[in-house]
């Protein structure tokens, strides 16, 4: 399996850098032009998503002994409210264009989902870090940032049908090959071998930086609505009422589970303070709180007490 998640990868890189290669006949030798939504290198760009999915889920599942709920329900929460935006501002937006055909639109839909996909389980697998410094980690963070930093770009481009200056252009070129580069350091550092050990499953707290992104993550339906109301017209009204429904279960099911974390805690506290570490007895403390009880016990009663 830990070669398996470097193939999968590995394999979507290829795929997408193949892409590249494809565009260039395609745009020189085959007439296409560059401002068609859906063209043969779509195919192979594409591909870069199911190879990272794939990858990193297993980086994920084999970094778990079992399955650990509340990096999977805070990745959730992140990838539900940013997936509203690209329904309204990408997907939505694409669908009202007259000129685009049906493939197109797949095209155009699919980047953003294959983009959430992938932050849905970097966002998992950097919650699974904890305080953990991986060097590998952090590089593929950055590789897979710079790639969806990219891809954004295009998407603003395509939405808004821009003309990209050739210097803006090299600068997305470059952000895409320093993309590929953070994944290859990523690959040949020495803390690579690391993504793939079994770490044990910690119930986590909510940190004040993670307590900050999901709250700002489940108030975008709120604002997007407050948004379209001010312009005058809800026309994702259906988009943001489902939206809200799923990030409110979501919240519901992640505060369950850290109150029955605090539960845990609080009978663990109970059972430390009651009883010796070492030898599993009642300490003083217990002791005197049950002589205490058995003493106002043959009080009430008139029974005798022996010790």
């Amino acid at each position: 399996m830990p070669r398996a998640a470097w193939w999968a990868c590995a394999a979507g890189l290829f795929l997408n850098a193949t892409g590249i290669s494809v565009d260039f006949v395609c745009s020189h030798f085959l007439g296409y032009a560059e401002s068609d939504p859906a063209l043969p290198a779509d195919a192979f760009w594409l591909m870069l998503y199911p190879g990272l999915v794939t990858g990193l889920s297993l980086f994920a599942h084999r970094r778990s002994a079992a399955q650990d709920w509340s990096t999977i329900v805070d990745a959730a929460i992140v990838v539900v409210g940013l997936s509203l935006l690209a329904w309204v501002f990408v997907v939505d937006a694409s669908l009202h264009k007259t000129t685009m055909h049906l493939v197109g639109f797949f095209v155009v839909a699919a980047y953003p989902i294959g983009d959430l996909a992938v932050l849905g389980v970097l966002v998992r697998l950097l919650l699974q870090q904890g305080g953990e410094r991986n060097i590998s980690l952090r590089c593929i963070a950055v590789s897979l940032a710079l790639f969806l930093c990219g891809d954004l770009s295009w998407l603003v481009v395509s939405r808004f049908d821009l003309v990209l200056a050739p210097a803006l252009h090299n600068a997305l070129d470059a952000a895409f090959l320093m993309a590929f580069a953070c994944f290859g350091a990523a690959a040949v550092h020495r803390d690579a071998g690391q993504l793939t050990l079994p770490r044990p499953v910690q119930e986590r707290g909510v940190s004040p930086k993670l307590l900050f992104i999901l709250a700002t993550t489940s108030l975008i339906p709120s604002m997007l609505l407050i948004h379209q109301a001010l312009r005058g017209a809800v026309t994702n009204g259906i988009a943001i009422g489902l939206s809200s429904a799923v990030l409110f279960l979501l919240v519901m099911v992640r505060v369950i589970g850290l109150l029955r974390q605090v539960e845990v805690q609080a009978r663990q506290l109970g059972a430390i303070s009651r009883t010796d570490e070492l030898t599993g007895l009642l300490n003083r403390r217990a002791w005197m709180r049950e002589l205490g009880s058995a003493l106002e016990g043959c009080r009430r009663w008139n029974l005798p007490l022996s010790v």
